[in-house]
């Protein structure tokens, strides 16, 4: 059965394994990245976030987004230490994480900006495999100043 592949651990791993890759998206280096991070995300797959000057509504529109920078930024995800964290509802087959992405150079690697972030997903499984099926991202506010650098 379908569901028996949403369980709390193989979502963990599905989850971690993502924001993992999302720093090795080079399109340079590798060319099969896109088709690489495609497989995470259902043919339904939908969107939704909170910063309104990017329009994206879709798998193919989200792929070209996250593959599309990698010749200016890197994204460097982090789920873990605490407070960070991901809360995964096995019932209910989601997963909400505090998360923070640093955005590096992709020359450089030197830290440009960095995002606390609340980030929702839903799953199903598409041919077999653990799919995204919703996304929702949310930008927070840093209080302190060890949550945000200064920028320049």
């Amino acid at each position: 059965m379908a569901n028996d592949l949403l369980t709390y651990d193989n979502i963990l791993k599905f989850t971690q394994k993502y924001f993992d890759l999302l720093e090795d998206i080079k399109l340079k280096e590798n060319p099969k990245i896109k088709e690489i991070m495609t497989d995470f995300f259902s043919s339904d797959f939908e969107i939704r976030w909170d910063d309104m000057s990017v329009k994206i509504e879709n798998r193919e529109e989200w792929i070209n987004h996250i593959c599309g920078h990698s010749n200016v930024y890197i994204a460097h995800v982090s789920y873990k230490p605490y407070p960070l964290r991901m809360l995964v509802d096995e019932k209910q087959k989601m997963a909400a994480c505090w998360v923070k992405e640093e955005m590096r150079d992709a020359k450089t690697n030197e830290l440009t900006r960095v995002f606390l972030l609340n980030v929702y997903f839903e799953y199903k499984v598409e041919n077999n495999k653990i799919k995204f099926s919703k996304e929702l991202i949310s930008l927070i506010a840093g209080l302190y100043s060890s949550d945000v650098p200064p920028y320049k």
